[in-house]
């Protein structure tokens, strides 16, 4: 199981890449490590994750 300072350390390199990256390849990589995190811990939580990886100046698409 990962640990909250490897979900950080994601979502800052995420976070890090994301103006290189095209906005909906972007989303999709944030969706696609949320889902992956979420099966490992059921206490991860994907909100948070994906505040994390766009910054407060956006929120992904919460399903």
């Amino acid at each position: 199981m990962m640990s909250r300072k490897d979900y950080i350390s994601v979502s800052d390199i995420l976070n890090e890449n994301k103006n290189r990256i095209p906005s909906d390849v972007f989303s999709d990589l944030v969706e696609d490590f949320s889902d992956f995190f979420f099966k490992d811990n059921p206490n991860f939580s994907p909100n948070r994750f994906e505040l994390a990886c766009f910054g407060n100046d956006e929120m992904a698409d919460v399903k």
